[in-house]
């Protein structure tokens, strides 16, 4: 056999040795592919189920703020009517307890003012068609008028964005949860809300209150569920926060 048959072959041999080799790599990245896109799968089958449960939960949560406002409202309302009615009759029957009887009545009023408030809050059925702009308007006039502090609306009068409309409910569950927590923990005294469409839908809510420190305060079970609401509507979360300088929290499109 010549050198020059024998530089062929071993020229072959390397070549289907390359081959084989390039063949082993292309398995084994198809396979890694595979897994990856396995791995992807899972993964998005595993946020798609806890958007699902999420949902549910809010669902769930919706339902019992509004039998629990309807029970305040029906059940209680009542009840304190009845007790009023009754105490008005006592006045008659003993005007030497009038004075602490007005008392009484005084007391009853405020709580029946506070127990519709409550539901008032409660419930989450609004006018179809209402839009965000609409019920958040509605709501910082309700509070104006049963807070001392001062609330801020600024929006733009067109309303254009392609946000779905079942979306519209998730962001104004989660202003209010924080419009109620600046109201009830901050100590502000001024409130301001502004939503933008462009370039993107932003909802951003600050008050002047006392703050806290982001790095010592761990979030709580509400700030959590906000960063989980946000979730499911693929938004971002987005809260601010130092000692005496107030909170920003923004509630923006990805």
């Amino acid at each position: 056999m010549s050198n020059y048959q024998i530089a062929i072959g071993i020229i072959i041999v390397m070549l289907l040795v390359l081959l084989l080799v390039l063949f082993c790599v292309i398995l084994v990245r198809l396979h890694i592919n595979k897994i990856t896109k396995y791995q992807r799968e899972i993964h998005q089958q595993d946020l798609d189920f806890q958007k699902t449960i999420t949902q549910s939960i809010m669902e769930s949560q919706d339902e019992v703020r509004n039998q629990i406002a309807s029970d305040l409202h029906d059940d209680v309302g009542q009840k304190i009517t009845i007790l009023n009615l009754g105490i008005e009759n006592m006045k008659l029957d003993h005007p030497e307890f009038g004075y602490a009887l007005e008392e009484l009545t005084g007391s009853l009023m405020q709580i029946s003012d506070s127990v519709r408030s409550t539901s008032h809050r409660l419930y989450s059925q609004f006018s179809e068609g209402d839009s965000l702009v609409t019920r958040i308007q509605n709501d910082v006039e309700y509070l104006s008028r049963k807070t001392l502090i001062k609330i801020k609306f600024d929006h733009p009068e067109n309303e254009i964005s392609n946000i779905p409309d079942n979306y519209w409910h998730i962001l104004f569950r989660m202003y209010q949860e924080i419009v109620n927590n600046a109201i009830r923990h901050s100590r502000a005294n001024h409130i301001e809300i502004s939503i933008c469409y462009q370039p993107k839908f932003i909802l951003k809510i600050s008050d002047n209150g006392k703050g806290f420190s982001q790095e010592k305060v761990k979030p709580g079970i509400g700030i959590i569920n906000l960063k989980k609401r946000a979730e499911i509507i693929n938004f971002d979360f987005i809260m601010t926060s130092a000692p005496g300088k107030g909170t920003i929290t923004q509630i923006e499109e990805k």
